[in-house]
């Protein structure tokens, strides 16, 4: 009963310049049926004003998600500068600027983000059922389960910890 995973490279990028302008706010995401080689990217300048130096700007860029291995091929042969020149070409798209980074970091992250397929409550369901058979003092938290958004997991780990508290009585 496996819940499929995928791969997102993750890169970080710092600008001399604010390359930004008045674009502020989180970020965006990149609806599926747009030609992006990117599924989004945060405006940590925006998120995090308390960072930056004067002027700069703060990207994160993450990058193929369900769609990993149909652009950059096996993520283990995927070359770091391939996924820099991706993000440095989109952020050049979307902001219309030829400024290159000062600073980066590329990050691959394998198995990073669960895919929720038609069924996955079926799923989770004949999980707790088979926990539940056997007496195991066993909870399910995580992204892999019941959201994949960190408020979703604490929010969900709060549950499994008074879950238990009340099992004590």
């Amino acid at each position: 009963m496996a819940i499929p995973s995928v791969d997102v490279a993750v890169v970080y990028l710092e600008y001399e310049t604010d390359i930004i302008g008045r674009k502020t706010g989180f970020g965006y995401l990149v609806p599926s049926h747009e030609d992006s080689k990117v599924l989004g990217i945060v405006f940590d300048s925006c998120c995090f004003p308390a960072m930056n130096g004067t002027g700069q700007t703060r990207l994160t860029c993450m990058l193929g998600g369900r769609w990993f291995k149909d652009i950059f091929g096996d993520p283990k042969n995927v070359s770091m500068d391939t996924l820099l020149n991706v993000a440095t070409e989109e952020v050049g798209k979307r902001f219309n600027t030829t400024d290159k980074p000062i600073r980066y970091k590329v990050i691959l992250q394998k198995k990073c983000i669960p895919q929720y397929l038609v069924g996955h409550h079926i799923k989770l369901e004949k999980i707790n059922e088979e926990i539940k058979e056997n007496n195991l003092n066993l909870s399910l938290i995580g992204a892999s389960y019941k959201g994949a958004g960190v408020p979703d997991c604490i929010y969900n780990a709060r549950l499994s910890v008074e879950k238990y508290l009340k099992s004590l009585h």
